[in-house]
């Protein structure tokens, strides 16, 4: 591998697993992935190939704190916030009441709110059942911040279709 080839591979860290299916069902434990992330680094290391492998480390290290996260606030799961103000958001939007919020939350479902980005991600996970992370955040922010639709209701929907599901991680993005 050319040196430039390197260095380009080494700043992906945006590359996908696909290891939260079997993290999520407790096929894989987040301690064989660590140290199999170990291995692989020193074997690359070995072989003067240093490939990045910090950003999934981090994953499975947030992946953990979620679960301290709904241990210490385990109302979320009865829809209860956990950020203050998000509380008002929800007295805001009532989705049953308002129509114009129904039709934004179709739309958001079924990727067709204009914006590329959150689009993309929600046809993949009609498609796939899979989005990854940044896209997940950035989906699940559009839907409260710009939609002004509460959250529970997309909370909801990930459940529903995300083959990965977990609920401590995902009443934390």
């Amino acid at each position: 591998m050319r040196k430039d080839e390197t260095r380009k591979m080494n700043k992906r860290t945006h590359l996908v697993s696909r290891l939260s299916p079997y993290l999520s069902r407790g096929l894989i434990s987040p301690k064989d992935v660590y140290w199999g992330i170990k291995l692989k680094t020193q074997i690359n290391v070995r072989q003067n190939q240093t490939l990045e492998f910090d950003s999934l480390l981090r994953r499975i290290c947030w992946r953990d704190y979620t679960y301290v996260v709904l241990n210490l606030y385990p109302d979320v799961l009865k829809g209860n916030v956990i950020r203050e103000g998000y509380e008002i958001l929800d007295h805001r939007f009532n989705s049953s009441a308002d129509e114009s919020i129904n039709e934004r939350l179709e739309y958001w479902k079924r990727g067709q709110t204009g914006f590329p980005l959150i689009d993309a991600g929600m046809r993949q996970l009609a498609k796939e059942g899979f989005i990854p992370q940044e896209d997940r955040l950035a989906c699940g922010s559009f839907f409260v911040e710009s939609l002004g639709v509460c959250w529970r209701e997309g909370m909801d929907h990930f459940a529903e279709f995300l083959v990965d599901y977990d609920k401590a991680i995902n009443t934390n993005m």
